[in-house]
Parts: structure tokens; sequence; C-alpha cells
């Protein structure tokens, strides 16, 4: 992922006044290392024949042990 790739020195920063204008700062990097331009949204979705609303209706649900092996996610 982007942070990672920061971490590691990877990625050279890039100063842009086009960016810095038109890219809110909390979708860039500190250190202008790398800029975000797109956003989406992450949904859960399940049977309702198999799973009850309430067992899992926050993203925090998802780390319960009950849940475990049994669910597919996408990393970010």
């Amino acid at each position: 992922n982007l942070w990672q790739a920061e971490q590691e020195g990877v990625l050279k920063p890039l100063q842009s006044a086009v960016i810095e204008e038109n890219i809110p700062a909390q979708y860039r990097s500190s250190t202008g290392s790398w800029t975000g331009l797109s956003l989406r949204a992450r949904t859960i979705f399940y049977s309702t024949e198999r799973v009850k609303p309430s067992e899992l209706s926050t993203y925090e649900a998802l780390a319960d042990k009950n849940w475990e092996g049994r669910l597919c996610l996408r990393t970010s």
C-alpha cells in the first residue's frame, strides 16, 4: 500500500500547485509522496437467511472470531 511504500522510501515527493489547490490535505501525504485521486465505499453484505443483521452491523464486528475463515475481504 502507499503508506508502506512511503515508509520504505520508494516514492519520490511531488510538488504541484494544481494538486495542492484541488486535493484536500487529508487525501495527500504530508510529505508529498502520494495523493489520493478517488474515493470509494466499502460495504458489508451478507445473506440474511444465514446471518442476523445484529451479528454483523459494523466494521468492528468483522474482527469477531465468529467470522474467522468465513469472510471475503478486499485489501485497501
